[in-house]
């Protein structure tokens, strides 16, 4: 068993603040030209991000590779008007199109194999954004490679789990391989109080990164325009430019009122 096989943890945990919500309906409202009425999610694990917006009175949708987070996303979301689907990012397919905003933050575009793989996922994404509409993404962005310690990326208080009992999750950057241009993550997980649960879990995953001219070239290559660009440690602050080793951004993308 491995962490992903607990989606009810990450529905726990990872649930978004008021401040953060707050943060992202000021990013779109700063660019749609009206309120979103339907929003989706290419990698929604439990509905992290969908469920705000479907709690607002959104129509919202949500694909996943994973099956057991597509269940748990279910459950988020039985009360309200949703779609969801267990497939590849890459080739999305809702039932509804035209889609006023796109949600895919926390790097997990990053999980696509290659610079291909990206190029197809932006398009499949642009293609079901209605004209005008946002796509709020996260990326990496690395240009030199120079080595580093373990740096902690997230970390907070035990929390309290569906289910019983508290947990509490850690990730921390432990390497970047130049070669494939990955950045190695690993993942913590404490428990307590819960005892269908293991107290401590541990995994690794990689993240493709990308130099900054070249993913500026992919979203060009993809239609897409970049409308707004904000550090993740500093979300208030909008930067002018995808510079060389920026680290993590989220992106404002807009695909273009007319083609």
């Amino acid at each position: 068993m491995t962490i992903y096989d607990y989606p009810s943890i990450y529905a726990s945990l990872l649930s978004p603040n008021d401040l953060m919500i707050e943060e992202i309906q000021r990013w779109i409202h700063q660019v749609l030209d009206a309120p979103p009425k339907k929003v989706m999610d290419p990698a929604c694990g439990p509905g992290t991000w969908l469920t705000p917006f479907a709690q607002q009175g959104c129509y919202v949708a949500g694909n996943d590779l994973r099956s057991a987070m597509i269940n748990e996303a279910a459950k988020q979301l039985k009360e309200f008007p949703h779609e969801l689907r267990v497939g590849d990012m890459r080739k999305l397919s809702f039932r509804e199109r035209d889609f006023d905003a796109c949600i895919n933050l926390d790097a997990s575009i990053g999980h696509l194999p290659d610079e291909e793989a990206i190029l197809e996922h932006l398009q499949s994404v642009y293609q079901l954004l209605r004209p005008g509409g946002v796509y709020l993404v996260g990326m990496i962005v690395f240009d030199t490679f120079a080595e580093h310690d373990p740096a902690l990326l997230y970390t907070e208080d035990f929390r309290h789990l569906e289910g019983g009992g508290e947990g509490r999750l850690r990730y921390t950057s432990l390497f970047r391989d130049a070669t494939q241009r990955k950045e190695r993550i690993q993942v913590e997980l404490w428990t307590r109080g819960n005892k269908k649960l293991p107290g401590y879990m541990i995994e690794t995953y990689d993240l493709l990164t990308f130099p900054a001219q070249r993913l500026k070239s992919l979203i060009e290559q993809s239609g897409f325009r970049v409308a707004q660009i904000y550090d993740i440690d500093d979300p208030e602050l909008e930067l002018q430019d995808i510079e060389a080793d920026a680290g993590d951004l989220n992106l404002i993308l807009q695909r273009p009122h007319q083609s």
